[in-house]
């Protein structure tokens, strides 16, 4: 794969391109982490953006609803930032709900490392879902999960030993991303801070 496709032109590139480039990204992650399972990938009509299917391990992505490539304006999504409705991150997000269930990660360990750390993104009912928003993060732009929310980027290389395939800088994935990204990106780094409690 050539790394530079990363970096997302929303001016160039078509919905299936963007498709193209992610199942390379997927097909490079998986190539440098040979014990992880394939899943089965099915795009097709469904009543979601995208959804898993534990036990026969296949990953379905309605295409008709993934967003392209916008600018804000439109949507707040974007290829390698944390919110990311296109079909790269619904892929990706959804291919973190596969290793979430083939990994067998148990909550209870996987909670200790969300303690004093807020959430990554704004999807995050339960903790299988806060897993895969991370996993989604970690896959189109891990140096920015490990800047912003680096309790759970550990708990991917450290717990899980899985390794991401680049060290391409955040804000250079995010290249072509609108300005007002690049600063909610920042932000979001920013925010992370501890969270303490007063215990009176």
């Amino acid at each position: 794969m050539n790394l530079s496709d990363l970096s997302i032109n929303p001016n160039t590139i078509t919905k299936e391109k963007l498709k193209e480039t992610s199942f390379e990204l997927l097909t490079e992650f998986i190539l440098n982490n040979n014990d992880i399972e394939t899943p089965k990938i099915c795009i097709k009509k469904i009543n979601a953006a995208g959804y898993y299917i534990i036990k026969s391990k296949i990953i379905e992505i309605n295409n008709i609803t993934t967003s392209p490539v916008k600018t804000p304006g439109y949507k707040w999504s974007f290829p390698g930032y944390k919110a990311d409705m296109t079909f790269m991150g619904i892929l990706c997000h959804e291919f973190g709900h596969h290793i979430y269930y083939t990994k067998k990660i148990k909550s209870k360990e996987y909670k200790l490392y969300l303690e004093k750390e807020i959430n990554v993104s704004s999807y995050e009912p339960n903790i299988d879902e806060k897993f895969a928003e991370a996993f989604k993060l970690f896959l189109t732009n891990p140096d920015l999960l490990k800047k912003g929310r680096p309790k759970r980027y550990n708990f991917i290389t450290k717990e899980l030993g899985i390794n991401h395939f680049h060290n391409i800088s955040w804000n250079n994935i995010l290249h072509f991303a609108h300005p007002k990204i690049h600063v909610a990106a920042k932000n979001w780094i920013n925010k992370n801070v501890n969270i303490s409690f007063a215990i009176l």
